[in-house]
């Protein structure tokens, strides 16, 4: 029995070794970003894989005047950074934003300077958080398109990233 035990315990080991490590869509300086997207008009969800056990997070509506962007930025340097500015070419504003909830599950957005990106740890922009407003927009990019998010951190520098356009 414990032998059948440590062959399998082996044969894990050697698969989960052999398997391929998922490379982020950009990395720059210490900053790895992941699972970048823009969000056309629709009611937006958690982006697959990330814990919003614990939330009340309402669904919200985002119209056809503004979108959001969602995306993983992993600080995997030994000194803090901070998200200052995103632009795209079809937005005439791109603000940096977090969504507030106050008692009566109601969602409001508070602009914000900066997003901080401490040194080992990662940040998930995603509905009910931290997300990229896209406004006075010149054009909707279709679904399933790839657009070129251009992001800017103090210390990392200009990060460009191809972001899915998605309709969740």
């Amino acid at each position: 029995m414990k032998s059948r035990l440590l062959i399998f315990a082996l044969i894990i080991s050697v698969l989960t070794a052999c398997a391929p490590t998922a490379k982020p869509l950009a990395s720059q300086n210490g900053i790895e970003i992941d699972q970048a997207r823009i969000v056309v008009p629709g009611t937006v969800t958690p982006m697959a894989g990330m814990d919003m056990s614990g939330t009340s997070m309402p669904s919200m509506n985002i119209g056809t005047d503004s979108l959001a962007s969602y995306l993983i930025i992993r600080n995997t340097s030994s000194a803090d950074d901070q998200l200052l500015s995103a632009s795209v070419d079809f937005a005439g504003m791109v603000t940096l934003h977090k969504s507030v909830v106050d008692s009566n599950n109601v969602a409001t957005m508070q602009e914000v300077q900066s997003i901080d990106i401490p040194a080992g740890q990662t940040v998930t922009l995603q509905p009910g958080g931290f997300h990229i407003m896209l406004m006075n927009l010149k054009s909707i990019p279709q679904v399933g398109s790839k657009i070129t998010l251009t992001l800017v951190f103090q210390k990392a520098g200009t990060i460009i990233v191809q972001a899915d356009v998605t309709s969740e």
